[in-house]
């Protein structure tokens, strides 16, 4: 059964990449990446080890093992709704649970592209030990290391399985986890190269040495610093740490053979002693007040009924009753839909990573500003992709015949409360640190929101007819599942991003000659990116619903052909 389950998840595997051209494109150019980086990682680490650095060198080892036991653990938590191949509650009808399944399972997991890269690093430890001269710490790392494997497969497959049960019945937890997934996926990753240049320049060998033998006593590094500990001499040591590792390979499995059954056959849940009581009553709800319809004589004159009550704020502020209520439902779901909050969200994570860049002498301020201008072309175009996330809901809108001036209308409405604050924040701190006066951070903010502005409008003109693939509601925002045409996005996504570098260029001139030739005063600059800013939003609005009104039918059309729409 491990064969044949092996085999299964490197055929899934490959399905998946070879189904679609750009998929198959994009994992080629990361295995590459990687065998790039493990190359020269291992040239690195063996050079130095046959340059008499072995003890640092296999200290480093040390770390390395534990880093990749802990990840395996944390990552099936933060990204828990990411799609599993192998999932074994799609198992339940074919195979009951037991060991050999668990096992098998375990052995699919290695299976993978990121098993076959953590066996990778393991021969790469191997192959230390034995550059440095040390043939026992090899063997150690050679019989000990798959155990560390096991350890880390089993551990993640308990996890992720055990997680995914409890976040189905809760979808808001689902959806808060990826969102926090996300945040730590790319907080942690997208700075990955100052991290490294951090670490390099304060690195302490004494330091690393130290570190690795607390490391040895931990049980994500036990089964690595075995080696470390016959290197040293410390045979006890090795010992007690084999316990360990042995112990918590143990615990992993037991909390696995616990998780499997309880994912494919579930826990049976008692029927409330209210619940029994309606169903005796024939009562389709358990608390019959709550069965109240909702008539419009309980609106005033000019209002929504209870249930679409956030739209009567946006009635208030002018606009009519087919744009408050899209606006009122696009704000909702900035915030409830991971997918896109995880996009705003990426608003706070670009100021971060601008602020990083202005200290790290490499970069300087260049990249500092490259971040800065990301953050609200992004923002501006995923607004114009929202019709690809409302999925084949967006006939409701088709059908009821709203205006594509309203529809235009009522996306920016509801996207501005939460977009505007973010982008003046983000802006504001990046220049502060950056050591501009206050005039020159009210400039900044103002061309910001020009460059918004102008990703905004050619956005809802160009998605107005041409809409690339999203992954379906429920997914993932780091999923692959349900994109596809790679090129068509790559084409919105470029066209989107020119344009709104052309349509906000009357602005960005403007500042620039204020402040290169010191014509004028660089507040008029920045007033009149504001007011040009406001102009293109309008153009967005009418040229955008115009657009949206000849073509919303073969959007709509494009959307269900989507894969999971």
């Amino acid at each position: 059964m491990v064969g044949q389950l092996i085999r299964l998840k490197l055929q899934l595997t490959w399905n998946t990449m070879k189904r679609q051209t750009w998929v198959l494109v994009m994992s080629i150019i990361g295995i590459a990446y990687f065998l790039m980086m493990f190359t020269g990682i291992a040239i690195g680490s063996i050079v130095s080890a046959l340059s008499g650095e072995i003890a640092t060198v296999g200290a480093v080892t040390v770390f390395a093992g534990a880093a990749l036991v802990l990840g395996w653990i944390i990552i099936p938590i933060i990204f828990s709704s990411l799609d599993n191949t192998l999932d074994p509650r799609r198992l339940a009808p074919f195979i009951p649970p037991s060991p050999r399944l668990a096992l098998g399972l375990v052995g699919a997991t290695w299976a993978g592209l990121a098993g076959l890269g953590t066996t990778m690093l393991l021969l790469l430890a191997v192959a230390v030990w034995l550059a440095g001269g040390q043939a026992l710490a090899a063997l150690a790392t050679l019989i000990f290391g798959p155990l560390a494997l096991f350890t880390a497969f089993t551990w993640a497959r308990a996890i992720s399985t055990w997680l995914a049960v409890q976040i189905e019945a809760s979808s808001r937890l689902k959806d808060m986890l990826t969102v926090i997934g996300v945040i730590l996926f790319v907080g942690a990753f997208s700075p990955l190269g100052i991290w490294i240049q951090k670490i390099t320049e304060s690195f302490d060998p004494e330091w690393i040495q130290r570190s690795a033998t607390i490391l040895s006593w931990t049980p994500f590094g036990a089964a690595w610093g075995i080696a470390h500990s016959l290197y040293i001499g410390h045979y006890l040591a090795a010992l007690g740490q084999l316990l360990i590792a042995l112990a918590f390979a143990a615990l992993g499995w037991w909390a696995w053979l616990k998780a499997l059954p309880y994912a494919m056959a579930r826990l049976a849940r008692p029927v409330s002693a209210a619940a029994d009581s309606a169903i005796a009553a024939g009562r389709h709800l358990v608390d019959p007040t709550q069965d109240t319809a909702v008539s419009s004589s309980t609106a005033t004159a000019g209002e929504h009924p209870q249930f679409l009550r956030g739209a009567n704020i946006w009635q208030k502020l002018g606009l009519n009753t087919p744009a408050a209520s899209l606006a009122a439902r696009t704000l909702r779901y900035w915030i409830a839909d991971p997918r896109l909050s995880t996009s705003m969200a990426a608003m706070l994570i670009f100021p971060l990573m601008a602020v990083l860049m202005m200290n790290t002498p490499a970069t300087g301020q260049g990249m500092a500003y490259v971040f800065l201008v990301m953050n609200s072309t992004m923002m501006g175009m995923t607004i114009g992709s929202l019709p690809s996330y409302d999925s084949t809901a967006f006939w409701l809108l088709v059908a009821s015949g709203i205006r594509g001036r309203d529809e235009r209308l009522g996306r920016l409405a509801g996207t501005l409360p939460l977009a505007l604050p973010l982008l003046i924040i983000g802006t504001g701190v990046v220049t502060y640190f950056a050591g501009y006066s206050a005039t020159g951070i009210a400039t900044a903010v103002a061309l910001q929101f020009a460059l918004f502005a102008g990703a905004t409008t050619a956005a809802f003109i160009i998605s107005g007819r041409y809409v690339y693939p999203v992954q379906p509601p429920g997914s993932s925002p780091l999923s692959s599942r349900g994109t596809g045409n790679m090129m068509l996005t790559m084409g919105v996504q470029f066209g989107s991003m020119f344009a709104s570098f052309v349509l906000a260029a009357p602005a960005l001139i403007l500042a620039a000659v204020a402040y290169i030739g010191g014509a004028f005063s660089v507040l008029i600059a920045a007033g009149f990116a504001l007011v040009w800013g406001v102009v293109l939003l309008v153009a967005a609005v009418i040229i955008g619903g115009k657009v949206w009104d000849s073509s919303n039918v073969d959007v709509l059309q494009s959307i269900r052909s989507w894969p999971g729409h």
